[in-house]
């Protein structure tokens, strides 16, 4: 049973649809201490600090001075808690579908003892999405390929790293939030043609490099590339496979149900949706994403800024991860 605490209980998180996940800087079998900003660069951690049938974290805001200083190892995770710029930190538990409940003001001083690290709890890991972690990632290859393979597999990839590499990444200095945010609003999504455009407008943020190629039984594609990314496609693609049967039927339904709502063939960046289509969208984008253990359904809905077009994005981002799937069914690579 997870501690009592002593604060003020809040109605909601008002923070929750602001914040955007930049790394997680301590991370053993999850993360346990995360990095987040606002729209305005403000800084805030979560901390893990509880659990039992939810998570429970401790959100504070923190100085980019503070932060820095931390990451250097200047000042400790104590100080950063005990003393939070704002004078209090927020306590959220968080459960399995990502929903906030029992939200408290909590102050330094009422923080239970087990929630409060260690006084020489300076920094000694490495942050996850750091960007010089671009390194070689092996993809093993076997079986007869085709000549079409060669054009097929490495445009897939491509675009699925292009995406997930994207919303991993949004806040990095090397890319333009305003930029990134108009390549996932720019395009009506009513055909083909949108799901084309939309991946090649994302071409210019951080494309794979080969490093060599050996074909043989078994043989690899050699990428350098950022490394969560591509652990993060092995997790999805692997999550597909375990779930490719309720998968494929609950993408013909949502397209059906989308034909029969009269969604597929209208403009979706300035479509109206009925309380009942908006429902039916978010519940079909949280399923989708349990199943395919796809982790970025903030970030997305933070760039397209419209539930439809945020749809839209996931059944083509799961029409390249079934392809790619393919070729792991058919023997031919091994992510």
């Amino acid at each position: 049973m997870m501690k009592k605490l002593k604060g003020t209980k809040l109605e909601k998180f008002v923070l929750k649809s602001q914040l955007i996940k930049v790394a997680d800087l301590i991370y053993f079998d999850g993360p346990l201490l995360s990095h987040f900003k606002n729209k305005n660069s403000e800084n805030y951690l979560y901390y893990w600090c509880d659990a039992d049938n939810l998570n429970r974290w401790l959100i504070f805001r923190v100085s980019s001075q503070d932060l820095t200083l931390y990451l250097n190892k200047e000042i400790t995770l104590y100080e950063l808690i005990i003393n939070p710029i704002d004078g209090f930190l927020y306590s959220v538990d968080i459960d399995e579908n990502m929903e906030y409940r029992n939200i408290f003001m909590v102050q330094p001083d009422d923080l239970p003892e087990s929630y409060i690290p260690e006084i020489d709890s300076y920094y000694e890991f490495e942050i996850l999405h750091k960007e010089n972690q671009d390194k070689n990632y092996r993809i093993l290859i076997n079986n007869d390929w085709k000549l079409d393979d060669l054009y097929s597999f490495p445009r897939n990839y491509s675009q699925v790293y292009l995406f997930i590499y994207s919303l991993q990444n949004l806040l990095k200095k090397n890319i333009d939030f305003e930029k990134l945010k108009n390549s996932f609003q720019a395009h009506p999504w009513k055909g083909g043609y949108s799901a084309l455009n939309f991946y090649d407008s994302l071409n210019y943020i951080h494309r794979p490099e080969i490093s060599s190629i050996q074909y043989a039984s078994p043989g690899w594609i050699e990428l350098k590339l950022f490394i969560p990314s591509a652990i993060s496609i092995r997790k999805i693609i692997t999550s597909f496979l375990d779930n490719s049967d309720a998968l494929i039927e609950m993408y013909n339904r949502t397209i059906k149900e989308l034909r029969l709502r009269r969604l597929t063939k209208i403009d979706a960046r300035n479509a109206y949706l009925t309380p009942e289509n908006a429902l039916f969208i978010k519940e079909t984008i949280k399923k989708f994403s349990q199943l395919m253990d796809f982790q970025y359904t903030e970030q997305l809905d933070n760039l397209t800024e419209n539930p439809l077009i945020s749809l839209k994005i996931l059944l083509s981002f799961y029409r390249r991860v079934k392809n790619l799937s393919v070729y792991s069914i058919e023997g031919k690579a091994s992510y």
